[in-house]
């Protein structure tokens, strides 16, 4: 099953506002791939990709994304676009989207809106100005999830407890470069 997200900017109006992506909506997916992108690219040619030269993304992905149609168009560094009619969301659209990231030039703002609810809550901004950071991870590999990174310890601290984590469920970790 997709976990779609909408990935863009935020304006005077919308705490976000940007273009549908389809498959791999959480922050480990999208959230991590956007971070790395707008630091290799800068937010300025981040945004113009994401959100004017491109409508709708199938996935983005950084690295090697993978083919799912034949309409997909292959845009390297970024994943697989597909150009739908010139459509822009944001918190006020029901699109079935369960994470909004609101690109800046230092943080991306997150924003969840769980399956089948109807209220956007703000979770912890991820840091894109260092080239590590600090990420929460589970402890159950089936659960599969990451969260980061974050500027500091303190700050993976406050989103785990935002989150609502159990503390017991998850372990802080450096990732550095």
């Amino acid at each position: 099953m997709s976990t779609n997200s909408i990935v863009g900017i935020k304006t005077d109006e919308h705490p976000f506002r940007g273009r549908y992506v389809h498959w791999d909506g959480y922050p480990d997916g999208v959230g991590m791939a956007l971070a790395e992108i707008v630091r290799r690219d800068g937010f300025s040619k981040a945004v113009t990709m994401l959100t004017l030269e491109h409508t709708a993304w199938s996935q983005i992905r950084p690295d090697k994304p993978e083919m799912t149609s034949d309409n997909d168009i292959v845009v390297p560094g970024y994943g697989i676009a597909y150009d739908d009619p010139d459509r822009w969301y944001d918190e006020q659209d029901n699109t079935g989207a369960e994470w909004a990231y609101a690109i800046t030039p230092d943080v991306i703002e997150v924003w969840e809106k769980p399956f089948r609810t109807n209220t956007w809550t703000r979770r912890p901004k991820l840091d894109i100005s260092t080239h590590g950071g600090w990420y929460l991870e589970a402890l159950n590999p089936s659960a599969g999830r990451r969260f980061g990174p974050y500027a500091d310890e303190q700050a993976a601290v406050s989103a785990r407890s935002s989150l609502e984590l159990p503390a017991k469920d998850w372990k802080l970790t450096y990732q550095g470069k």
